[in-house]
């Protein structure tokens, strides 16, 4: 009984620790010059999809913005849209 739990768990555990691995973004290069199979480049566009948003969020905490409002760049664009030029 114990000898199954052990071999379960050491199962469980790789198969996680394998998954990680698989997981991370890797540069993604020409076809030309580096062929992997449709699932690589489809596990690496999630991959990279992660890591973007993960990076945005980070930026988005730090700017003091959240997801749908204006960064304070925008807020700056838009308040020069309004502005008129006069000679």
């Amino acid at each position: 009984m114990k000898t199954s739990m052990k071999l379960i768990l050491g199962l469980l555990l790789t198969a996680f620790s394998l998954q990680g691995f698989a997981q991370k973004p890797e540069p993604v290069y020409s076809v030309v010059r580096q062929i992997h199979d449709f699932e690589w480049y489809e596990q690496q566009a999630k991959s990279w999809k992660q890591e973007i948003d993960r990076g945005t969020k980070v930026l988005n905490e730090k700017n003091g913005t959240s997801m749908g409002n204006d960064t304070p760049l925008q807020k700056n664009d838009k308040s020069m849209l309004n502005k008129t030029d006069s000679p």
